[in-house]
């Protein structure tokens, strides 16, 4: 264990990596010293199989695969049993997304008269109008915002900078808050309205959020309800309207090209004018649906 940690630490791999490949790892030891492996060159097709099954995190077979390579290369293994573990697929989910019409009515909801309603209807807008994430909204600062026609920030998730133009209604909510918010806490612009004015969390927002959900009684059902819904309900709509992967991957703010293709899947319109007309089923296999196989 500690020289297959010390040669992942030597190849370059990360502390965080190391922890889950020592989790893994030791997890898949503890399995097979269970059934009485207790040395290298006992290792068996069975016991291995046996261990990968009884590892009911499926997400750490892959550690195990690379572990049992590692032992054949390094470690006088003579077998390479690495094809015996199972490869496994994260079950694909689907984003949560609401329709346009259900946001207008979230949006709607809003008591905007009110201090409250003023402070949650801008944090609102800006994860359904401009995609940002939930911790990029309780961080942002007023001098953001000020005088500004752009928001230029270092997101908090990916360590990379933000640019997205401050559309006018979100402008204006933000400065219709700032209007009459409290004088505390000069350098964030959302903090809480009683005393002591600390800054709100991104627990105040998803809950500020099902709560307008639930009064505008629009029904969730299974979708989720905090803002990463607003997220992925605002890149659908933007995928639905044509505009370009690149554009949207920008817009959210992800660092990989391949974050958004998750909702090109549920871009149903647009994909149907790519499908194939299946063949006609021949042979055996026609003979088979169609019952004809005695």
């Amino acid at each position: 264990m500690e020289r297959y940690c010390s040669w992942n630490t030597n190849t370059g791999h990360a502390t965080g990596t190391i922890r889950i490949k020592r989790y893994a790892v030791s997890w898949f030891l503890d399995e097979l010293v269970k059934q009485n492996c207790r040395f290298l060159a006992e290792l068996s097709p069975i016991q291995i199989s046996q261990a990968c099954i009884r590892i009911t995190d499926h997400n750490l077979w892959a550690e195990v695969r690379l572990f049992l390579r590692y032992l054949t290369d390094y470690e006088g293994v003579k077998s390479d049993y690495s094809t015996i573990v199972p490869h496994y697929s994260k079950p694909y989910v689907t984003p949560s997304v609401y329709s346009i019409e259900e946001i207008r009515k979230i949006e709607e909801t809003v008591d905007t008269s009110t201090l409250l309603g003023k402070r949650d209807y801008a944090m609102i807008l800006l994860s359904s109008r401009m995609g940002m994430r939930s911790g990029d909204i309780v961080r942002l600062r007023i001098k953001d915002v000020q005088n500004k026609t752009n928001i230029d920030i270092i997101q908090e998730k990916t360590g990379y900078i933000l640019h997205l133009p401050l559309l006018r209604d979100v402008k204006s909510a933000i400065e219709d808050y700032l209007s009459v918010r409290p004088s505390a806490q000069p350098d964030l612009i959302f903090i809480n309205v009683y005393a002591p004015y600390n800054p709100v969390t991104t627990s105040t927002l998803r809950a500020a959020l099902k709560k307008y959900i639930r009064l505008a009684k629009v029904d969730p059902g299974k979708r989720k309800s905090g803002p990463h819904a607003l997220r992925s309900s605002l890149a659908s709509s933007m995928v639905n309207d044509e505009i370009g992967y690149e554009t949207v991957r920008k817009v959210l703010g992800h660092s990989s090209k391949n974050a958004i293709k998750h909702y090109a899947r549920i871009d149903i319109e647009s994909l149907r004018r790519y499908s194939l007309m299946p063949p006609l089923p021949t042979g055996e296999f026609r003979a088979f649906l169609y019952g004809e196989v005695e």
